[in-house]
């Protein structure tokens, strides 16, 4: 969720300006949960290896700590922005299509919850 926040800060730099002038405009919000579409990537761990991994495990309390404090930082970045230039502020991901900035932050609870789902599998 790290890389993500930060590209959505970068991109909200440049973009915001556009998205406050598209601001009259419809947007949507919902976005179905990318990760359950057939042949989306999921094996990209290459581009963004694991800090922790079962070979360099982390306790569960050190986890929920780093997750509380990213969701911390998440719900920061988006509190006090006005929805109607987020929802027309557009971004482009190669895998997942054209978004907006509030569909992207569905995108991101989507990717956590594809991890959970996969740490409960592996966990048995």
């Amino acid at each position: 969720m790290r890389s993500f926040r930060q590209m959505f800060q970068a991109f909200w730099a440049v973009l915001a300006p556009v998205g406050y002038l598209r601001r009259g405009r419809p947007y949507q919000t919902e976005i179905d949960d990318v990760y359950a579409r057939p042949g989306f990537p999921l094996n990209v761990g290459w581009l963004w290896p694991p800090k922790y991994t079962p070979e360099r495990p982390a306790a569960l309390a050190v986890l929920h700590e780093m997750m509380a404090a990213e969701h911390g930082r998440v719900r920061r970045f988006y509190a006090g922005k006005d929805a109607r230039v987020l929802g027309n502020t557009r971004l482009y991901d190669p895998a997942i299509g054209c978004l907006n900035m509030i569909q992207a932050l569905r995108v991101g609870a989507h990717h956590d919850e594809h991890h959970f789902v996969t740490i409960r599998r592996i966990l048995g």
